[in-house]
């Protein structure tokens, strides 16, 4: 690697629970280490933490990151003990990091891109001090829009760098994944309203009252846990239907099912259903945000509108019953995810992105 690359980065991830913005991590440090770099996560633990020791990632397990101010010194006193190991960028993982991430890149005095997975509240605003933040990484073009025009961040600070799918752990997940008498139907996300998860629960209900046998899953945690499991309860979809509250990675889940759904009813990409695709799952999603990018209807996907568990419940009723329709949109959107969402594009565009800022914080002042 020559000297000038950007070898060594500082990964501000917070808690590393199983979702979207965690696997987005995961693939970046893997994607770097293959590429002579050497990441260091800063994290505060989480069911996904072994994941990232047995992929080898440098991983520095501190709480400091979790704790209000009172924690400000604990804080300082960890970076001065990595401070040695010469950081060119600190890349924050999650807007909700940004003070934190901005903390650490001011005491190592190197500059910081954040990256920002979801859309904004109405009115809400991100203060991005462009002394400190070169590069604010958007997952999608929507994702973009949203920060141009609601955020009100600066056009020319916010660029978009593909979100990449690790094709070799999807390829192994789709010849290992098993072959079921019922269909097993799933989604994977943290519980909570945004999710959609209570339109997957009556999909289920009103596919099951259509004659169709079939067998359900809920992939995560969160704070609307207990909300759907006495829905699914009053649903009397308890014999058909299982929650998975801790698994490894999302592949775990993949290869169980027939098919996925994601009734999120706002996406700022959809990570996990790229996942899937790359998986040979045929997917339906509900149409929202970055989905639009590469759910290609009848193509790749099947898209349905929002809070519609009737048309998720139509749509599943077509996948099932029509395998050779279900099997050709499969082939179709692993093919896309290979072609445009390959992890090695998304380095190649992330080390470039790096090297751009570094360059820029180097040069010398103006006289």
């Amino acid at each position: 690697m020559a000297a000038t690359a950007v070898d060594k980065i500082l990964i501000i991830a917070g808690h590393l629970e199983v979702r979207g913005s965690i696997t987005y991590t995961f693939n970046l440090c893997k994607g770097l280490m293959a590429r002579g770099c050497e990441p260091l996560v800063l994290c505060t633990g989480g069911p996904m933490l072994p994941a990232f020791q047995r992929a080898g990632i440098r991983v520095a397990d501190t709480d400091s990151l979790g704790k209000p101010v009172y924690d400000l010194f604990a804080f300082r006193r960890f970076l001065r003990s990595v401070a040695w190991e010469r950081f060119k960028v600190v890349h924050i993982q999650h807007k909700s990091l940004l003070r934190k991430g901005l903390r650490a890149a001011r005491a190592l005095g190197v500059p910081s891109v954040l990256t920002v997975h979801h859309f904004f509240e109405p009115g809400e605003r991100l203060r991005i001090p462009k002394k400190s933040v070169r590069g604010v990484i958007a997952v999608s073009q929507a994702v973009r829009e949203d920060l141009v025009n609601n955020a009100k961040i600066p056009r020319e600070l916010v660029r978009i760098v593909s979100t990449g799918v690790d094709l070799e752990a999807a390829g192994t997940c789709r010849k290992s994944r098993q072959k079921n008498e019922a269909p097993v139907i799933g989604t994977i996300g943290t519980l909570t309203p945004i999710k959609g998860n209570e339109h997957f629960l009556r999909a289920a209900r009103a596919l099951l009252d259509r004659g169709i046998e079939a067998y359900f899953v809920i992939a995560g945690r969160g704070e609307e846990s207990g909300q759907l499991r006495k829905l699914a309860k009053e649903l009397e979809l308890t014999r058909n239907l299982t929650f998975v509250p801790d698994f490894s990675d999302n592949y775990e889940v993949l290869r169980a099912l027939d098919v996925f759904v994601n009734p999120s009813l706002r996406e700022g990409l959809g990570l996990t259903v790229l996942q899937a695709m790359a998986c040979g799952v045929p997917t339906v999603c509900a149409a929202s945000g970055g989905i639009h990018s590469f759910v290609i209807d009848g193509e790749t996907g099947l898209m349905v509108p929002q809070r519609d568990p009737n048309s998720i419940a139509t749509a599943l009723v077509r996948l099932i019953e029509d395998r050779e329709f279900s099997n050709k949109l499969a082939q179709n959107a692993s093919k896309m995810v290979e072609q445009e969402y390959p992890l090695d594009k998304m380095i190649d565009e992330m080390l470039d992105l790096y090297g751009e800022v570094v360059r820029e914080w180097n040069e010398p002042a103006a006289v």
